[in-house]
């Protein structure tokens, strides 16, 4: 692959200015673009009081999270960004509502994030039995790192049979990358941290003031979590109760719902179904549908984007601006290399490392904790050029003071970042591997964090899927090499053994005689996923890959390849 490129991934246009509006035709062609920003979006923390909970309950949904989590993703608004060369319109930007219980220093959080993050079993089961549920509409509920991600699992299943989706490849490839973007709050990255908390209180508490303090003097979160959050305060008011709405400061909103006795049950006939994926479905008056989009709409453009873009500033002002400038350059090759000692009253930027080996982070309130929260908001507001340049400021401090975990990530999203260019540009597939390689080593031998690997290896395979015929072969080969290293179960093994011969069967042709074709590769790996699906016992997905790899292999005088297909023919028959 000597000088070759990758395609562009971005739509070809002029440089941004003021008011252009950002590429998004991809994203609505594919299924994993949204996906992945959904991943990537602004995660919020909800708390509610029970009277509020109550009211949700009343409404048809289990809590004040579940209701708000329904119209995260902001369908059909446009959003106004400004990023580091000019504004740009968004036209697909949603948010991430969590329970911050999730979110809170205690024994059983720390457990479940651990788990999560080291032991990857748990997709590998969650994966088989919604292959289970779509194969024979029923499926065993087991047990799963996270509760939170159980009831978003098993909602999945009940609106997959509520839909009638059959078993097929695609689907259950898409549902493990769900799983990959539902990453659990980590030390090393911000992306799961939350921007905003959202205080819930409702018109059926006596004393609303009373119970907004009570919410906002809640346990201690993450200590790898800065507790420098936005509050902001939810009035959920019920019609039926003649309250006013109370005010309780600029972030603060109003949902004014029906009365109860005026919400639609799942029998009438004028309820409608909110445009959301199978994560979770909810039925309510139009009226509450409209309010609560409202809502997100007003909380994403007039809350949450503003104060990302305000702590952008700020922290590129105070950390990076010093970072990038000749004078903290030399200070910083000085102290690494030459031991120069460093006055005490100088900023701790300067100081020898701020990395504890002990609990193998930095302090949430260190420069390289803050530039990593820096380059994570520009990410998250696509603002990929910006980010990039900070993950790279980044990358060789981490790989000084020996912080793997942290560096793992940085080349993570330098090769995400990559991949999403701000406009035109080309990238080298050497530079993308490079990129790779450090962070599959750096995540599996050095941090034992095999969710991550897993992430950024499929992650980024599925970006490269999406340009040139070469950057979908060396889609296919990263595939390769996540199964090469072992870690993964049987049932997620044959997904992307499935996944690499639809890399190969895409590659598209050229001239008379289909120069360039990958159609023999992509049927070997038909023929392997044949294999893996019998050894699992899954019988009518084995006949599906065979009968495709049969459209090659068919009529080939080849007698060791018909004698073989022939085994696996009386294997997938009898």
């Amino acid at each position: 692959m000597n000088g070759r490129f990758m395609g562009d991934f971005s739509e070809k246009s002029a440089p941004r200015h003021e008011g252009i509006a950002y590429p998004m035709e991809k994203a609505q062609k594919n299924s994993f673009l949204p996906l992945f920003f959904r991943g990537f979006s602004p995660s919020i923390a909800v708390l509610a009081s029970r009277d509020a909970n109550e009211l949700a309950s009343a409404k048809g949904f289990g809590c004040v999270h579940e209701m708000l989590s329904t119209f995260e993703e902001n369908k059909g608004e446009t959003v106004i960004i400004r990023h580091s060369e000019g504004n740009v319109r968004c036209e697909v930007f949603g948010v991430r509502f969590v329970p911050l219980q999730r979110l809170l220093n205690d024994r059983k959080v720390h457990e479940e994030i651990g788990s999560m993050e080291r032991e990857i079993d748990w997709m590998e089961r969650k994966v088989s039995e919604h292959m289970d549920v779509l194969g024979s509409g029923a499926g065993n509920h087991g047990e799963m790192a996270s509760d939170e991600n159980e009831k978003d699992v098993e909602k999945i299943h009940e609106n997959t049979k509520k839909m009638g989706q059959s078993l097929d490849i695609s689907s259950a490839f898409h549902f493990y990358c769900r799983l990959l973007a539902s990453f659990p709050p980590s030390v090393h990255e911000s992306f799961s941290h939350p921007i905003a908390c959202v205080f819930a209180i409702s018109s059926h508490s006596s004393k609303p003031l009373e119970s907004l303090q009570r919410l906002q003097l809640h346990p201690p979160m993450l200590p790898y979590v800065d507790f420098s959050y936005l509050p902001a305060c939810l009035f959920l008011h019920d019609d039926s109760h003649d309250l006013e709405k109370q005010t309780f400061g600029i972030h603060s909103y109003l949902i004014r719902l029906s009365p109860q006795d005026q919400s639609l049950n799942k029998s009438q006939e004028e309820y409608i179904r909110v445009p959301k994926d199978p994560w979770n479905l909810s039925f309510d008056t139009t009226k509450d549908v409209s309010a609560i989009c409202t809502f997100v709409k007003e909380l994403i453009s007039r809350s949450i984007i503003p104060a990302m873009e305000q702590s952008i500033d700020l922290w590129n002002e105070q950390v990076a601006s010093s970072r990038r400038g000749i004078a903290g350059k030399l200070l910083n090759v000085s102290r690494r290399y030459f031991n120069i000692g460093i006055t005490r009253n100088q900023s701790s930027f300067y100081n020898k490392s701020n990395y504890n080996t002990e609990t193998s982070s930095y302090d949430v309130s260190s420069p390289e904790a803050r530039l990593r929260k820096l380059a994570d908001y520009a990410f998250m507001l696509r603002d990929w050029k910006f980010a990039q340049s900070i993950y790279e400021l980044l990358k060789k401090d981490f790989f000084n003071d020996k912080a793997w975990k942290y560096y793992a990530g940085s080349q993570e999203m330098l090769a995400l970042c990559s991949l999403f260019p701000s406009y035109t540009t080309k990238i080298k597939i050497e530079a993308i591997d490079s990129m790779l390689n450090a962070s599959l080593y750096s995540y599996l031998s050095e941090s034992s964090s095999p969710f991550f690997a897993l992430r950024s290896v499929i992650f980024a395979s599925e970006l490269m899927f999406l340009q040139s015929n070469e950057a979908k072969n060396n889609a296919a080969k990263w595939l390769i090499k996540i199964l090469d290293t072992g870690i993964l179960g049987n049932t997620i093994s044959a997904l992307l053994i499935e996944r690499i011969s639809h890399c190969f069967e895409t590659i598209k042709s050229y001239g008379l005689l289909s120069y360039g074709s990958r159609r023999k590769k992509a049927a070997l790996w038909k023929i392997l996923a044949t294999e893996a699906w019998l050894s699992l016992g899954r019988k009518n997905l084995a006949r599906q890959s065979f009968l495709q790899a049969m459209s090659v292999y068919e009529g080939t005088q080849w007698k060791e390849i018909d004698a073989f297909t022939a085994t696996l023919r009386d294997q997938i028959y009898t």
